[in-house]
């Protein structure tokens, strides 16, 4: 039976209000504090591990078990499209009112299929490579379980190795998807496994995460090789977020949201981060370096920044749903 679980729009919101925090203007001593790689850093491994939870409950309610269901060309469209539309207006806004203000050369297909511009700019391809990929990773491991994973783990390695030995640029490793594997693989052990997880499996999962970060932030990069770049939302965080989603779960699982304006607020930012992505990506480009030029406090930039982005973000959710809306009653 396909289930809800509202609890998801909760943890989106905070995750991509981190992922504003991140973007801020702190130093390197204050990126140090352990908050960056024990929260801060975590926001992307959340939402890729959601990803597969979410895409997981989406074949259930669908009743969808074979290949050739899941890789129904209007199934894969669709994901697409709901990712596609507002990147190419946000790229198009990129185009047209940065990229001539910038050292930027290349054509508006080439921005297109980087990424486009600003922080983060690497999650579109990213997502493209998931949607694609996503189906093998799910059947492998729903019917071989811990084996699948096993795998799963192998491959992602075996990638790390590769970018390692090739001195792969940080340019072309942050567009590729298997970075992300290991995170995929445990949400879709995530949703099929949620209610029958032991304890003590959760504990050592959280003691390995919680050690490679201690390593990969304050220790020489030598001792977590081959793990070269992004090592702190590198395949073993994985074993970080995994124990904590799973708690979140347990405490929130199924239940239905308040019906206070804070929890609207949080479920509609939550269903809209996609969006307030896109638009904090373009808004740390420029806008966020006048406030730092500004002398404003980092607390008070810090708020500022989160109002804008998701401000102007669940903006855009909302005009692209009601457009959206409006053509598919005139079509009718």
């Amino acid at each position: 039976m396909h289930t809800r679980y509202p609890f998801i729009s909760y943890l989106k919101a905070l995750c991509i209000i981190l992922v504003i925090i991140c973007h801020c203007n702190f130093t390197d001593q204050e990126r140090l504090n352990f908050t960056f790689p024990y929260i801060i850093n975590t926001a992307v491994p959340f939402f890729m591990l959601i990803t597969a939870f979410n895409y997981s409950n989406s074949y259930l309610k669908n009743n969808i078990s074979n290949m050739q269901q899941m890789y129904n060309p209007t199934l894969i469209f669709n994901r697409l499209k709901r990712l596609a539309i507002p990147y190419f207006i946000i790229v198009l806004i990129q185009w047209f009112f940065i990229a001539p203000h910038t050292h930027y050369t290349h054509s508006f297909t080439t921005l297109f299929v980087n990424g486009g511009m600003g922080p983060g700019s690497y999650y579109f391809p990213v997502m493209v490579q998931l949607i694609v990929l996503f189906p093998i990773i799910y059947k492998l491991v729903k019917k071989y379980q811990i084996k699948g994973l096993l795998f799963v783990f192998i491959i992602n390695l075996i990638f790390e190795f590769i970018c390692s030995y090739t001195n792969m640029s940080n340019s072309t490793y942050r567009l590729l998807f298997f970075r992300y594997l290991m995170y995929i693989g445990l949400g879709v052990y995530a949703f099929e496994h949620k209610d029958n997880i032991k304890d003590s499996t959760l504990s050592k999962s959280l003691i390995v995460g919680i050690t490679y970060l201690a390593l990969s932030a304050y220790c020489a990069p030598e001792i977590t090789y081959p793990f070269m770049h992004w090592k702190t939302t590198s395949m073993m965080v994985a074993f970080y977020v995994f124990p904590l989603f799973i708690w979140f779960y347990r405490e929130l699982g199924v239940k239905e949201i308040s019906n206070t304006l804070l929890s609207k607020t949080l479920v509609l930012t939550g269903n809209a981060s996609w969006h307030i992505f896109l638009v904090q990506a373009t808004y740390f480009t420029i806008l966020e370096k006048i406030l730092n030029e500004s002398g404003r406090m980092l607390p008070v930039n810090i708020t500022i920044n989160v109002l804008i982005c998701v401000s102007i973000g669940i903006a855009l959710f909302l005009s692209e749903k009601f457009i959206t809306n409006l053509i598919k009653r005139n079509s009718h």
